[in-house]
């Protein structure tokens, strides 16, 4: 399990996507989790003017690869806000099995599951 803390800039999105290649260990997989781990956080830093900090875990085991993502911004829920128009929210919808939603505390929390 790896988990970051990242300032919600687009540099440091993109060095964490860099840095998840070396932990996820199948090669097909690494790629997919890199790119879907950038898309979303991509997508956070466009729709929140004023955000701090983003918290990433990700789990790696045989089955699938799991990033938890949250923030305390506006948050995005694929299953009910359909009708966004956005290149990195389709590109994470057809790189994941899986994307869950839900705000705990004031936080938004997105689960992307990707299978092996």
């Amino acid at each position: 399990m790896l988990e970051y803390t990242i300032h919600a800039n687009e540099n440091d999105a993109v060095y964490l996507s860099k840095q998840v290649r070396d932990f996820v260990m199948d090669e097909k997989t690494c790629e997919l989790v890199s790119l879907a781990m950038k898309e979303l956080l991509i997508y956070i830093l466009e729709i929140n003017d004023k955000l701090d900090w983003i918290d990433v875990i990700v789990r790696d085991n045989d089955k699938s690869t799991i990033i938890s993502i949250k923030h305390s911004g506006i948050g995005y829920n694929p299953q009910t806000d359909t009708e966004l128009n956005s290149k990195h929210i389709d590109n994470l919808i057809s790189i994941s099995d899986n994307i869950d939603y839900s705000q705990i505390l004031g936080l938004n929390n997105t689960v992307i599951t990707i299978k092996k």
